[in-house]
C-alpha cells in the first residue's frame, strides 16, 4: 500500500471507531436525540420567524417616523436659515463700525530687536 492509501484507511478507521465510541457512550437513544433535535429545530424556526416579524415592524416604524418627521425637519431648517439671515442683518452695523475703526487706526510699528 502507498502512503496516501495507508493514511486514508487509518483516517477512516479512526473515524468509524470514534463514531461507534460516541454512540455507545451517549446517555440518550437515537430516538431521543432525533426528538430533541427536532424540537430545537422547531424552536430555531420559531425564533427566526419572530426576528423576521420584529425586523419588518421596526422597518415600518422607521419609515413612518421618517414620513412624519420630514415636514417638521424641513420647517426647522427654514427657521434656522431665517434666524441666521436676521442675525446677519442685526450685526451688519456693528461690523461696519468695527471695520471703520480698524481703518482709522494707524498700524503699529513692529517691536524693535535692539536692546
Amino acid at each position: 500500500m502507498g502512503k496516501a492509501t495507508s493514511f486514508l484507511c487509518g483516517f477512516l478507521t479512526a473515524g468509524v471507531i470514534s463514531s461507534v465510541a460516541v454512540l455507545l457512550s451517549t446517555p440518550k437513544s437515537g430516538k431521543e436525540w432525533r426528538k430533541e433535535l427536532k424540537e430545537k429545530w422547531n424552536d430555531a424556526e420559531f425564533s427566526m420567524t419572530e426576528v423576521k416579524v420584529a425586523t419588518e415592524t421596526l422597518k415600518e416604524s422607521v419609515g413612518e417616523f421618517g414620513r412624519k418627521s420630514l415636514p417638521a425637519l424641513k420647517q426647522t431648517v427654514r427657521d434656522i436659515q431665517e434666524i441666521i439671515t436676521v442675525w446677519r442683518e442685526d450685526i451688519k452695523p456693528n461690523l461696519e463700525s468695527i471695520s471703520g475703526h480698524l481703518k482709522e487706526m494707524k498700524p503699529s510699528e513692529p517691536p524693535s530687536d535692539k536692546k
